[in-house]
């Protein structure tokens, strides 16, 4: 299988909750408060924030308070974790843009809150996309044709 070049380092795994060192079935489970999440890092001088929040709308679903896709409970909802009030305020900006933009039915839900300790996820969970890429590519194709028709027509 070919290796796909990264343009920037990301890594799986939990924040936002109350137990320190959560495993993925405690996280799944519901039993932490921690949301699955990526942590990742970027160089400013090849992508701005803003564009990565770009990228985070297209690729999620704002609206739905319970879930991601085929993933349900309140451990995969849409939340912006931000580590300072510059952060914070192009997050806003770029939700109230969005929300603004008549783009979805729905309104727009993600949370934006400060950023707390992130746990990186086991390593199994780690680059899925290249690991299973079959089950990757399904579930890829699912999200786009959702978001199809959560979006205004």
């Amino acid at each position: 299988m070919k290796r796909e070049k990264e343009s920037f380092p990301f890594l799986s795994g939990y924040t936002g909750g109350e137990v320190e060192h959560p495993s993925y079935d405690q996280v799944s489970g519901g039993y932490t408060g921690h949301v699955e999440a990526v942590e990742i890092l970027f160089d400013t001088r090849k992508i701005s924030y803003t564009e990565l929040l770009d990228i985070y709308w297209q690729i999620s679903d704002p609206t739905d308070a319970f879930g991601q896709f085929q993933d349900r409970g309140k451990q995969y909802r849409s939340i912006i974790f931000v580590e300072n009030e510059k952060q914070r305020a192009e997050a806003e900006e770029s939700k109230r843009r969005l929300s603004q933009s008549g783009r979805f039915n729905q309104p727009i839900i993600t949370e934006i809150r400060d950023a707390t300790t992130f746990w990186p996820a086991e390593n199994y969970h780690q680059r899925f996309y290249l690991k299973q890429p079959k089950r990757y590519k399904k579930m890829k194709h699912s999200h786009e044709l959702y978001l199809f028709f959560k979006r205004k027509k």
